[in-house]
């Protein structure tokens, strides 16, 4: 029924990774950040650390179910839409790069991850949604189609 409603567009699944081992710094650090290699550390995700691991993937690689797609979407309707959308889009802070006008982004909010959505309320980027529903209903703009589709779902799906 996730995947029928169209979650999974964003919400993907599951990730592969090519390698298992977790290494700092690493070459995606911008500069200026954890760059110092006489502090480096690696470990294996699939087989250290604290909390749940990482499933092991053949080659070598590693599965995430962790229920995001780690990209930032726009969760807000157009004002002028009938009846728009906009519980996302109030937020004052920034949630990331400019967007192709330069405009701050305001209203792109990463992906959330919902391998512990079970256990994890309140929802939204306040905590002022109570329910796993709740959070569905106030997604709009790219997850307006998806939100809609579940919104028609009978009460009993």
């Amino acid at each position: 029924m996730f995947e029928a409603v169209g979650c999974t567009e964003c919400h993907i699944p599951e990730m592969s990774l090519e390698s298992r081992q977790f290494v700092e710094p690493n070459p995606l650090n911008p500069p200026g950040t954890f760059n110092d290699v006489t502090q480096s550390f690696v470990f294996d995700m699939t087989m250290q650390g604290e909390g749940r691991r990482l499933e092991q993937a053949a080659g070598g690689g590693a599965v995430v179910r962790a229920y995001t797609d780690l990209k930032r979407h726009n969760l807000c309707d157009l004002p002028d839409d009938p009846d728009p959308i906009q519980h996302f889009c109030n937020e004052q802070l920034v949630q990331g790069r400019p967007d192709q006008d330069g405009r701050p982004g305001t209203e792109f909010f990463l992906t959330r991850k919902l391998w512990d959505v079970g256990s994890s309320a309140p929802y939204g980027h306040r905590g002022d949604l109570t329910t796993i529903a709740e959070a569905i209903l106030a997604h709009g703009g790219e997850a307006r189609v998806a939100r809609d589709t579940f919104d028609a779902l009978p009460f009993v799906d």
